[in-house]
């Protein structure tokens, strides 16, 4: 529940009127605000490092999926994944790409990037996304870069 910004309380409240009471819910309030805690304490200031970590994962087990990324005083500065799909999706209808930058995330405040285009059926595909820090012109090269390594030949 807490994904969907619901806090400790309040879960514990929906847990038991789901379950039919208090005596088929497990735990009590403190409880879920203890389990609360003790996960953020557990994750701490390393969220950056869970979010590598993921992507690192999904590097080693799937296919040319490809990701990049910059941490500067352990913040994670900037982000870049693609996976297999995406890159068949660009050889296949790149010859337009168009990039948003006007999503911002709640939390840490960081830029939402996809890059998309067009098939043949006038559907949306995804060519690869990205997260930002700051809307700088460098933060956009290094995206960009980050970009047309993976996806080949790219004419502009």
């Amino acid at each position: 529940m807490s994904l969907n910004k619901v806090g400790p309380a309040n879960a514990h409240r929906l847990q038991v009127s789901l379950k039919g009471g208090h005596h088929n819910a497990r735990g009590t309030p403190t409880d879920y605000k203890n389990f609360y805690l003790n996960i953020k304490l557990y994750i701490g200031d390393q969220d950056s490092q869970l979010v590598v970590d993921k992507f690192q994962a999904r590097a080693d087990h799937l296919p040319d999926f490809t990701f990049n990324y910059n941490i500067v005083d352990g913040e994670l500065r900037a982000l870049f994944w693609a996976d297999e799909t995406a890159k068949i999706n660009y050889q296949a209808v790149g010859d337009v790409l168009a990039f948003d930058a006007t999503y911002h995330m709640n939390k840490y405040n960081m830029i939402f990037v996809p890059f998309t285009g067009v098939d043949s059926h006038k559907r949306c595909v995804m060519f690869g996304a990205g997260l930002l820090y700051n809307e700088t012109i460098e933060s956009y090269c290094c995206l960009l870069d980050c970009f047309i390594k993976p996806m080949g030949n790219i004419q502009c």
